[in-house]
């Protein structure tokens, strides 16, 4: 008995890349973007959209990776969903992550709005564990609808599927947009 415990035990810990959190509020959170303009968490929620919190770094493969993903598949996605980049480099200024950001542009047509996060104030309010990349799916009311540990394809789907359940049917036939 104690065996198929552990097995399942470890057979859950596995697919921990998707974790669902019930009925909790995404922490609110000032912030200043890339460019040096300053916004919150409530200026930055579309009310007719979810929003997808994507946290990484210049030095992680699998967040460049999802990043490179996210922006070539969302270009003609009818979801309806804003992406929100959090930028976690501790080590790198504002000067040394925008060449990364203007490559996934180049090579990607990566149009998110980037949030600088270097003391990780932002971060340790929805990853206390630290590890990249990690994204938080948000519904229109602040909640907390899905977070993602990992880099993992299927995300989308997962997204889409929540979305069309969050979603008033109106808006979650619309595109994707940006705004």
């Amino acid at each position: 008995m104690k065996r198929t415990l552990i097995a399942v035990s470890a057979l859950l810990l596995s697919q921990t890349w998707i974790s669902q959190a019930v009925a909790a509020h995404a922490p609110s959170f000032p912030a200043t973007m890339l460019d040096g303009s300053r916004t919150t968490l409530e200026e930055l929620l579309p009310k007719d959209k979810v929003m997808l919190i994507s946290f990484w770094a210049t030095w992680c493969v699998p967040c460049l990776a999802e990043l490179n993903t996210l922006s070539t598949k969302l270009k003609d996605s009818k979801i309806p969903l804003k992406v929100v980049t959090v930028n976690v480099d501790s080590s790198e200024t504002k000067a040394q992550v925008k060449p990364t950001v203007s490559d996934l542009k180049k090579n990607a047509g990566f149009a998110f709005p980037v949030v600088v996060d270097p003391t990780h104030a932002i971060f340790s309010k929805y990853q206390p564990n630290a590890a990249l990349p990690f994204s938080v799916l948000v519904g229109p009311d602040g909640s907390i609808l899905q977070s993602f540990s990992g880099y993992q394809e299927t995300m989308l789907g997962k997204i889409e599927e929540l979305a069309a359940k969050t979603l008033p049917k109106k808006a979650a036939a619309g595109s994707n947009g940006e705004g």
